[in-house]
C-alpha cells in the first residue's frame, strides 16, 4: 500500500487498485516500515499498522520510521528514540539523532557526536564533530580536522589522519 491525498487534501493509503485501505484523515504520513506508518493528525504524530490501528497513540511533534525497530521522535524540538511499542529506549533528549543500524545510533548533544546502542547504552560518548552510520562494523568519526573509524565498542580503529573518507562497504 501507498499513501495517497484526497481531493480534500487528507492523506490515506490505498491497494494497488486504488482502492482505499486506510481512508484518509491524516495531515501527512510516512512510508511503512517494519509494518508501521507515521502519522500526523490533531494530536500530533503516531504509529498505524496495515490496518490503520494506532499502535502508538499521537503524541510526538515528529515522528520517524522505524529501522531495526527503533524510530525517532521529536518532543518539544528534542529527539529521543522509542521501540515498536512506543517505548522511550533512554530519557536522554538530543539535538539530532540518526537511524539505527548495525544495532547502533549516532547521537548528537552540544553540537558534538557519539553513538549509544538499541538499550541507550553510551558506546562512544559524544566527542565528535561528524559521524557516519555504521556499516560493516566500522563507523566514520571526525573529531577534529581530519577522519578516521571507530568499531562497535567506540575504539579507534584507524587513526584520525585522514582528510576525507567513505564507509568501508563490501
Amino acid at each position: 500500500i501507498t499513501a495517497h491525498e484526497n481531493d480534500k487534501g487528507l492523506i490515506g493509503f490505498i491497494n494497488k487498485k486504488g482502492q482505499w485501505v486506510i481512508e484518509p484523515k491524516f495531515y501527512s504520513t510516512g512510508d511503512f516500515s517494519e509494518g508501521l506508518a507515521s502519522v500526523e493528525t490533531e494530536e500530533g504524530y503516531g504509529y498505524i499498522d496495515k490496518t490503520g490501528r494506532f499502535i502508538i497513540k499521537p503524541q510526538f511533534d515528529m515522528a520517524f520510521n522505524f529501522n531495526e525497530g527503533i524510530a525517532d521522535v521529536c518532543i518539544d524540538g528534542e529527539y529521543t528514540l522509542i521501540n515498536k511499542k512506543g517505548d522511550f529506549i533512554t530519557s536522554n533528549k538530543y539535538d539530532v539523532v540518526s537511524n539505527c543500524l548495525e544495532g547502533l545510533i549516532g547521537v548528537r548533544e552540544n553540537d558534538k557526536w557519539g553513538f549509544i546502542d538499541k538499550k541507550g547504552l553510551t558506546i562512544a560518548k559524544p566527542q565528535f564533530q561528524d559521524v557516519h552510520d555504521f556499516i560493516n562494523g566500522l563507523a566514520v568519526v571526525k573529531p577534529d580536522d581530519k577522519y578516521g573509524y571507530i568499531d562497535k565498542h567506540g575504539n579507534i580503529v584507524l587513526d584520525t589522519v585522514l582528510e576525507a573518507t567513505t564507509d568501508f562497504r563490501n
